[in-house]
């Protein structure tokens, strides 16, 4: 997908209620900040719900779901365990390093 195209698609979607289309300023990027869960406009599209989950802007525990400058990675650790974190978008080599040098860090069996 082009630019343009991903840029016009954030900016429907945005128009249809999902969100709110930023645009990107000073190096930064544009993207859209999400007002339902993505999973379930995901179940709406496919008739699995009849209503969205709205993202609660103010949550009880103090975090905010709607970081959209976070991307989910995978990682398969065994057959039956997958190890999920969420990096920033602009994720660097020096974090990279800090990250691995704590998981370095902790207890394992040999």
């Amino acid at each position: 997908m082009k630019r343009s195209e991903a840029i016009a698609l954030a900016k429907r979607l945005a128009g249809h209620g999902c969100g709110r289309f930023i645009t990107g300023r000073r190096k930064g990027k544009s993207r859209i900040e999400w007002s339902f869960y993505l999973s379930s406009l995901g179940n709406v599209a496919r008739g699995n719900a009849d209503e969205p989950e709205e993202i609660d802007p103010n949550p009880a525990d103090g975090k905010d779901d709607n970081v959209s400058s976070d991307i989910m990675h995978v990682f398969k650790l065994r057959p039956d365990k997958d190890v999920n974190i969420a990096l920033p978008e602009d994720f660097t080599k020096k974090e990279a390093e800090r990250l691995a040098a704590f998981i370095n860090s902790l207890p394992f069996d040999s």
